[in-house]
């Protein structure tokens, strides 16, 4: 005769090897999911030391080059006023050469067909 706990222990393994996946399912997914949440968040970045080297070098090089553009922008403003005051003073005396023969044909109607005639042939030069 069987001794009554070796009857439960037949029975459990019986329904053990029916039934297995209902028990170990929910152990594993709860193994899993306490895995998850005791994982490390933090993450170690490595990081080798040739990299290191080169971004001393690229920091150097960004810093030359910034002093390059500063340099090369101070002198492009300088050129540019230049240019520009050259343009106004040459617009002030065109400006002026206009004034003076607008009071020099004021008044005389023959010559101010004479002005118009010469700013036609003028414009059409150009």
């Amino acid at each position: 005769m069987v001794a009554p706990a070796t009857s439960w222990m037949h029975a459990t393994w019986a329904w053990l090897k029916v039934n297995w996946k209902w028990l170990l399912f929910p152990v594993g997914a709860l193994l899993y999911f306490i895995g998850r949440a005791a994982a490390r968040k933090e993450y170690v970045v490595v990081v080798s030391p040739e990299l290191v080297a080169h971004q001393e070098v690229k920091g150097k090089l960004d810093a030359e080059a910034d002093a390059k553009r500063q340099e090369a922008d101070s002198k492009a403003s300088g050129q540019l006023a230049g240019i520009e005051a050259e343009r106004s003073a040459k617009a002030a005396s065109e400006t002026q050469k206009q004034m003076d023969a607008v009071d020099a044909v004021q008044g005389d109607p023959a010559a101010v067909s004479d002005f118009l005639k010469q700013v036609g042939q003028d414009v059409r030069r150009k």
